[in-house]
């Protein structure tokens, strides 16, 4: 038996997300990000200290193993990029005829962002929710 995924999360956290930033506005909603960030990835977190990019590469392979979805995982030098055609968490949201939260996508942008600042990595997201799509990149601070 593979490894056990329900999809449907990915609905409650974007009705989360609007309900957040409708009650206590975008810098709110940004902290209440960077607080996951904090306190929903410490095993991943400790990986990345002790074991860097590589650690990162295996987390983002076994993510879309799991869930699906197009993208492409690859290495411009020392910097690890994250390419992804078409969101799981999107297409899974549209499936279900969710409205996608306004700003969406920003979450990954400052969740990852925080987590890599904890463990000495930058990261860097541009995105185009409309379509789903995005390109995250990863790199040692220590450069």
């Amino acid at each position: 038996m593979g490894e056990y995924l329900h999809k449907d999360f990915h609905g409650a956290l974007n009705c989360g997300f609007q309900y957040v930033k409708d009650r206590y506005g975008q810098d709110g909603l940004e902290e209440y990000w960077r607080r996951i960030a904090r306190n929903c990835y410490g095993p991943l977190l400790v990986e990345l200290r002790s074991r860097g990019l590589q650690a990162l590469e295996e987390h983002w392979n076994k993510v879309f193993e799991v869930e699906g979805g197009d993208y492409k995982l690859y290495y411009i030098d020392e910097t690890l990029v994250l390419e992804v055609e078409r969101c799981p968490a999107i297409d899974q949201i549209e499936q279900m005829g969710y409205p996608l939260a306004e700003g969406f996508c920003r979450h990954c942008e400052i969740i990852n962002k925080e987590i890599c600042e904890q463990a000495g990595l930058g990261a860097s997201c541009t995105y185009r929710q409309a379509v789903g799509s995005c390109r995250q990149k990863f790199w040692s601070l220590d450069n």
